[in-house]
């Protein structure tokens, strides 16, 4: 029988292997890994793959997996099913992450457009033989794994069939309740949450969340645990994934215009409007709200003056801004992005709350560029599925956007505003 999944075990050793599916997690697992241990990280995509998508000799491939496999330690991200036998040998921890074919697919459809470190280059549309390949793996490859997991003996294995059982298992690994979270100076933090993150600034006087993540319920418990002094809550928008421990405050600062996003998500509190030019101090530390309406009706920017950096929400980014669905207005996004412009010269690092971190304020008339030739019909998107609905991504060598497909140019006075 194979061994117990889930976040069983503490202890791993020196020479780990990290099978799976594609869209399982592998790398992200991985990457977490060789930061909690220092252990030297070998994606395998990176050693068959070329940046031009051709890929070496097999016998090269093998030559160079036989010489890392000797390595004394290393952590192997990538399932290559012809080469478990040898690494099976090798290792002396198997991880496996047996999801669902559901949230592999759900997996390999929100990377599109990311850039990535685990292949030489980033996936820029749906790839349908990697899709078949998702649809087949529990017939294909998973016996196999669970074959070489009885005939090895002496392995330390473990199996995870949920993200969450990685999330608690790496939690466990830590040993502590602040798992990812990072200090980026002497008085900011971050706190990464999947594929969001949200900030903690203190002030002299108090702090500030801004934002509380789609996770993270325990947000104010978690910042309290990080200071003492008084703490508030500023949302840059009302979106699921950035109030989630919301309900922990009496009050929130958010834009008046966002409350109805913000209800219709079963927000609670008492909102604290802000607009354009308010300045929220926390004691010498002033920060400015900028409207900036177009990703939702209310979203903001929060300008710390004296540290000089901005922290954009969601729209400001390098991965894919969502642009579809009720709430979007590209029209407005793109003015936004032309008035955050008007900001430049006040902050010298963006602080997003998706995608890289940090990114560079030139960003700012990337995206702008990106988002008028979407408007003129300049350019054109690729099809994709979002949270089961089909969307058109518009791809950018900076950044991507998700919009209702065939929305831009709609007709003639889309067509006509957009030039």
């Amino acid at each position: 029988m194979p061994p117990k999944d889930g976040p069983n075990m503490t202890a791993i050793g020196q020479k780990i292997i990290i099978l799976g599916c594609s869209g399982s997690g592998k790398s992200t697992l991985a990457k977490t890994l060789r930061e909690l241990t220092g252990l030297p990280l070998i994606h395998l995509d990176n050693v068959w793959w070329r940046a031009d998508r051709t890929h070496i000799a097999r016998e090269e491939f093998d030559r160079r997996l036989g010489e890392i496999l000797r390595e004394e330690r290393w952590i192997i991200d990538g399932d290559y099913s012809r080469t478990y036998e040898p690494r099976f040998r090798a290792c002396d921890t198997v991880i496996f992450l047996d999801l669902s074919e559901e949230e592999c697919m759900r997996g390999i459809t929100e990377r599109i457009g990311r850039k990535r470190t685990d292949i030489p280059w980033s996936e820029d549309r749906p790839d349908p033989e990697l899709e078949e390949l998702v649809r087949n793996y529990r017939r294909d490859n998973a016996p196999t794994v669970y074959g070489l997991i009885e005939r090895c003996p002496g392995k330390q294995v473990l199996i995870f069939r949920t993200r969450t059982q990685v999330q608690d298992w790496l939690a466990e690994l830590k040993g502590k309740e602040m798992e990812n979270v990072y200090r980026i100076d002497r008085n900011t933090w971050r706190i990464e949450d999947g594929h969001v993150r949200f900030y903690l600034f203190c002030g002299e006087e108090r702090a500030a969340l801004i934002d509380t993540g789609m996770n993270r319920p325990e947000a104010k418990a978690l910042a309290e645990k990080i200071t003492s002094l008084p703490l508030i809550l500023i949302n840059t928008h009302a979106d699921p994934d950035h109030i989630s421990g919301n309900g922990a405050f009496e009050e929130f600062y958010m834009s008046p215009a966002e409350e109805e996003n913000y209800r219709a998500h079963d927000g609670r509190g008492r909102l604290l409007p802000v607009r354009e030019g308010d300045v929220i101090d926390l004691g010498d530390r002033p920060l400015r709200i900028i409207d900036i309406p177009g990703h939702t009706p209310g979203s903001i920017a929060v300008l710390d003056e004296k540290e000089r950096i901005l922290v954009s929400g969601d729209s400001v980014q390098d991965g894919n801004i969502f642009m579809f669905g009720r709430h979007r207005d590209l029209r407005r996004f793109a003015e936004s992005l032309r008035h955050l412009e008007e900001f430049r010269g006040q902050f010298d690092a963006v602080f997003p709350m998706h995608g890289s971190f940090p990114v560079t304020p030139d960003l700012i008339g990337k995206l702008f560029g990106g988002a008028e030739d979407i408007l003129a019909g300049r350019t054109s998107a690729v099809p994709v599925f979002v949270h089961g609905r089909e969307v058109g991504l518009y791809r950018f060598d900076f950044a991507g956007f998700l919009c209702d497909l065939n929305r831009w140019p709609a007709g003639k006075n889309d067509r006509a505003a957009g030039e």
